[in-house]
């Protein structure tokens, strides 16, 4: 109690401040009335001063990301220390900004765990959508406890009957053990300055549930826009304490698929019907995904090198075992996204690695620098985007930023 009068402290503290006598409460989520608006609201507000809304988003973008990029180091390392699987893992952050009178903004506090109850209309408007948007792309999956019979029950009221089709959830989508092969291609591409053209080129089976359970993501977010990766999100690699090996991946899916997504899904597609994405390693030579690579050699200067398949008149027990079970229709991203930020001291010197470049030459590759910049870190727990909700903010310049 001690610290109740300081103003400061309790700048952006709701509970605090709605017990003062004069503070006024806002009935109309899309008035600009009260002491707490909607981020649409101020938007229209400041748009009649003739603010220009699209700078000022994209410097709200570029803070939230490298805030997380912040935290991101312990946050691996919390991750890999405490977490079997992404399915269990994603984080709602609630971040307090304060914009000076140049409007420039100013990072206030990150909340971990930001308030979701809704006393007011306005409330209601923002939170209740928010918290539906999140809950889709958590992707919550019927848990494998039903019986074949009731699995196939639910999926024949739904006019499903592909033998396919797994209604309920299979762990192996989210193993975050990486295979012998896997974990030299990732050692390979972080030593790699060209990564662009071949990183994509053999695709590896946590590669595929990687970008399905990214693009599946995609498809649920609602109000939600992913910050990162983008095709111009490769500004933000020097930040990080070592190269990723999944920022680079998903900055190669992006510059390659982001205007044809569909192309891109075609191509998990067709993995998917071979089953590549159910293959995960053998039990007993098992390795987590690395947190940071920079202590991992190559295993060959070469790139990776893929396993032929061979025929056999008889499969094998582990090719039986990786076949036998049904692929699953719903490909859902969880995100882990807690621990303690930390501070971005300084970027790590590697100017070839920032430049992307897809051929051995001096050139870099050239991307857009009207294309707004969005957050999933990639290896916070690989693979899932960071995601911003803006209440029902009008988009400036599409696809600047997703609208709430």
């Amino acid at each position: 109690m001690s610290s109740l009068n300081d103003r400061y402290m309790h700048l952006t503290n709701y509970s605090i401040n709605k017990m003062s006598s004069q503070y006024t409460q806002n009935e109309d989520a899309s008035a600009c009335q009260g002491h707490k608006w909607t981020v649409k609201t101020l938007w229209t507000y400041l748009e009649k001063e003739g603010v220009d809304i699209g700078v000022l988003w994209n410097s709200l973008v570029d803070l939230v990301i490298k805030t997380i990029i912040s935290g991101e180091s312990s946050i691996s390392q919390l991750t890999k220390a405490n977490l079997v699987s992404r399915y269990c893992s994603y984080e709602l952050f609630g971040i307090d900004v304060l914009l000076d009178e140049t409007l420039r903004p100013w990072l206030l506090e990150v909340n971990i765990s930001p308030s979701l109850h809704s006393s007011s209309p306005l409330d209601l408007a923002v939170k209740g959508p928010m918290v539906r948007d999140l809950l889709n792309m958590a992707g919550y999956q019927i848990p494998n406890k039903l019986l074949v019979s009731q699995q196939e029950d639910i999926l024949n009221n739904f006019g499903l009957k592909d033998k396919d089709i797994n209604l309920c959830f299979d762990k192996r989508l989210y193993t975050t053990v990486l295979s012998k092969e896997e974990r030299s291609k990732h050692s390979f591409y972080q030593d790699l300055n060209q990564y662009l053209g071949e990183i994509l080129k053999d695709l590896t089976p946590d590669d595929i549930r990687h970008l399905i359970q990214s693009e599946d993501e995609l498809t649920q977010v609602g109000r939600f826009m992913k910050i990162f990766p983008t095709p111009a999100t490769h500004i933000y690699h020097e930040f990080f304490e070592a190269p990723r090996y999944y920022n680079m991946m998903f900055d190669a899916w992006e510059m390659k698929y982001s205007e044809n997504r569909q192309e891109g899904i075609q191509l998990l597609e067709s993995h998917c019907i071979q089953k590549k994405h159910l293959t995960i390693p053998i039990p007993g030579g098992l390795t987590k995904s690395s947190v940071s690579l920079s202590n991992i050699s190559p295993r060959s200067p070469s790139p990776l090198p893929v396993p032929e398949e061979k025929c056999e008149d008889k499969p094998s027990a582990e090719s039986r075992r990786v076949q036998s079970l049904t692929s699953v229709a719903l490909y859902r991203a969880a995100r882990p996204r807690s621990g303690k930020l930390g501070v971005i001291l300084k970027p790590f010197p590697r100017s070839g690695y920032l430049t992307r470049k897809s051929k051995p030459s001096n050139t870099p590759v050239k991307t857009s620098s009207s294309t707004p910049v969005t957050c999933n870190l990639s290896e916070m727990e690989p693979a899932s985007p960071l995601e911003l909700h803006d209440n029902d903010i009008p988009s400036p310049t599409p696809p600047v930023l997703a609208t709430y």
